[in-house]
């Protein structure tokens, strides 16, 4: 699991679904199979300085048969971008 989450902050690119108010979902297929992690996002914000950090939080993860349904899909790094930067998507 850790490997799937290092990869969306390798390529901030991989879309995930926006399913409500800092939830999330990732969708992955391995050996035929098709999983959902559901995940928040925390940013952090250091007092003292403008660097940014981000919690990822996983609530659960399971091989799901049918598709789960989102509001939206965007791109991972842009997700983050948001929730840094307290935007709305």
């Amino acid at each position: 699991m850790p490997s799937l989450f290092s990869n969306l902050a390798a390529r901030p690119t991989t879309s995930v679904g926006i399913l409500r108010r800092n939830y999330s979902v990732f969708e992955v297929q391995q050996d035929g199979l098709l999983y959902y992690a559901f995940f928040k996002l925390r940013g952090l914000r250091a007092s003292n300085s403008d660097n940014a950090h981000l919690n990822l939080f996983v609530e659960s993860a399971y091989e799901r048969p049918d598709k789960v349904i989102s509001r939206r899909k965007v791109p991972f790094g842009m997700l983050a971008e948001a929730v840094v930067t307290n935007a709305k998507l």
